[in-house]
C-alpha cells in the first residue's frame, strides 16, 4: 500500500510541476515536480529492506525453529516430528511467498512513479510550453483555480 503511495505522490507532484510552470510563466519550472518524484522514487528504492537479507531471515530463522523440533525428547514419535517439520517447511513457505508479492508490488510501483516523474522532468517544460501558448484558456483557468 505504501508503494501505492508513493505512485500517488509522483503523479501529485508531476502536475503540481506542470501548474507550477504554467503560474511563474516559466516552462523550465514545469520540470521540477517531476525532478522531486524522481527523488522520492530513487530515495524509496535504496532505503527500503532489502529483500534478499529478508528472505536469507526467514529461512534462517525456521531453520532455528526445526533444529529445536529435531532435538524433542524421546517420547516424540517419528511422525510427530515428521508433521511438524512439514508444517515449518509450509510456513517457512508462505512467508517467502508473501516477501516476494511484496517485492513484486514494489517493484511495479517505483516502476511507475520513476517513470512519471521522469517524463515529467524531460517533457515537463513541453507540457508547460503546450498550455501556456497553445491553450490560453486552460492556462487561464488554471490560474484562477489556483489564485483562489
Amino acid at each position: 500500500m505504501r508503494y501505492w503511495l508513493l505512485f500517488a505522490a509522483s503523479v501529485v507532484l508531476s502536475i503540481a510541476g506542470i501548474t507550477w510552470g504554467v503560474l511563474s510563466g516559466n516552462p523550465v519550472n514545469g520540470t521540477r515536480g517531476g525532478s522531486v518524484a524522481v527523488m522520492f522514487s530513487f530515495a524509496a528504492l535504496f532505503i527500503s529492506r532489502g529483500y534478499g537479507a529478508k528472505v536469507y531471515d526467514i529461512i534462517a530463522h525456521q531453520m532455528q525453529e526445526m533444529g529445536r523440533s529435531a532435538d524433542r525428547p524421546q517420547g516424540t514419535s517419528v511422525e510427530e516430528r515428521i508433521e511438524s517439520l512439514k508444517t515449518q517447511l509450509t510456513a517457512m513457505g508462505e512467508q517467502i511467498r508473501l516477501n516476494a508479492e511484496e517485492q513484486f508490488e514494489q517493484n511495479i510501483c517505483l516502476a511507475l512513479s520513476t517513470v512519471t516523474g521522469t517524463l515529467t522532468w524531460g517533457f515537463g517544460d513541453m507540457a508547460t510550453t503546450g498550455l501556456l501558448h497553445s491553450k490560453p484558456v486552460i492556462a487561464a483557468w488554471l490560474c484562477q483555480i489556483l489564485n483562489q
